[in-house]
């Protein structure tokens, strides 16, 4: 079961601070979904990936006027493992129609070679942090990549490089 709260030393009684609480009502989403605090109580901790918190500016600039209050995100390890599937389809389809063959390119992330195993790296990429995407030629991909270069080889270098 996951709590919203926090506990201070020398703070209120746990109804007390309960109370106070209540009367803030942050946004709270799971895998993009909006939910209630009484949804949320039926989450299992061990499938949380990974939570984010967004207070004042920041989570009025990302969600509006609903998150006034702050907003929390919650990600799921299903939810990942879904949408890293997902993409990863998604992707192998676009390249199919685009050229005929999935097999004809290459996706390579700050250096990293990227296939189904370690997809879920372009699907957590923050795009606004995307410096440069170039598209190498095969003989260049050839040159660098050897055996693994595709006709299409599409470098991504991001800010985190």
């Amino acid at each position: 079961m996951i709590v919203l709260g926090c506990a201070k030393k020398n703070s209120p009684t746990t109804s007390q601070q309960n109370d106070s609480f209540n009367k803030k009502d942050p946004l709270i989403r799971v895998d993009g979904v909006v939910i209630n605090k009484e949804r949320l109580k039926s989450i299992d901790e061990n499938d949380i990936d990974k939570i984010e918190v967004y207070k004042g500016e920041s989570a009025i600039a990302k969600y509006g006027k609903q998150a006034k209050d702050g907003a929390i995100d919650i990600y799921t390890k299903s939810y990942k493992e879904l949408r890293k599937k997902e993409f990863y389809n998604k992707l192998q389809d676009y390249l199919k129609s685009a050229s005929g063959s999935e097999d004809d390119f290459l996706f390579v992330l700050n250096g990293v070679l990227i296939d189904e195993t370690n997809i879920d790296q372009l699907l957590e990429l923050d795009y606004a942090e995307i410096e440069i995407v170039q598209l190498i030629t095969e003989q260049s991909a050839k040159t660098i990549y050897g055996d693994q270069a595709k006709p299409n080889t599409i470098l991504v270098t991001t800010t985190k490089n």
